[in-house]
């Protein structure tokens, strides 16, 4: 197998200016590169974390309220789950000094404060006495369908669009179930896990797939 030193002295040498349209060519890819992976990184882990995260507590809100699970605290359960994964990822994304840009920094502050004032309203309704499940889960779906569009914007993700939508329609479902809150809340997990948890995955999926081609694109530049 010829050797890249030994392919070198079979060529002619490159110009200056040759040498320079590669390095822009280089670095323009490397940047795609690196943006791909940081909008997946931004949006995919945090989004399929609270899909997890909603569906699965939705689905024990679901059961409790047909009587198959005991009435525990699930609501503040998954809420406080949901905002120390939103911290753990938003931690670790950081620590990636290359992929850590305004991109993942505004993706996490905007799922942190969108939880937390969540769940501010949440308790602050329940101390009131005024908290109204059906209102809630209304409230929560249009606040997870603004959530999801800023995601897909700031990752440069027009398909985003699609599940904020579902978000705003589960916003208005929410209000056509009558007194069946066991179906109300398995709506709800199944929307989790569609509309937060499939386009996470998706999200998550494209940032791998962007490493994977700077991977090899740096051994084939290194000739490896």
């Amino acid at each position: 197998m010829i050797q890249g030193p030994k392919l070198d002295s079979l060529l002619p040498p490159l110009s200056p200016e040759d040498v320079a349209g590669m390095d822009d060519e280089l670095t323009r890819l490397r940047r795609l590169m690196e943006r791909g992976e940081s909008a997946g990184l931004a949006g995919g882990p945090i989004l399929l974390w609270w899909g997890g995260v909603l569906g699965v507590g939705h689905l024990c809100l679901s059961l409790a309220y047909a009587g198959l699970l005991p009435a525990l605290p699930y609501g503040l359960i998954y809420f406080m789950a949901g905002l120390i994964g939103t911290v753990v990822i938003a931690l670790r994304v950081r620590k990636h000094s290359l992929l850590s840009n305004w991109r993942t920094e505004a993706v996490s502050a905007a799922w942190l404060f969108a939880a937390a004032g969540i769940f501010v309203y949440s308790v602050g309704n329940v101390v009131a006495g005024t908290y109204n499940p059906v209102s809630n889960m209304a409230f929560l779906a249009i606040v997870f369908a603004l959530i999801s569009a800023v995601t897909g914007a700031t990752c440069r993700r027009d398909w985003m669009l699609i599940p904020s939508t579902g978000w705003l329609l589960m916003a208005a479902l929410s209000f056509m179930f009558g007194d069946n809150s066991a179906l109300r809340t398995l709506v709800f997990a199944l929307a989790s896990v569609l509309l937060m948890g499939v386009p996470g995955w998706a999200l998550t999926d494209q940032a791998r797939q962007a490493r994977q081609v700077k991977q090899a694109l740096g051994l084939r530049l290194t000739g490896s």
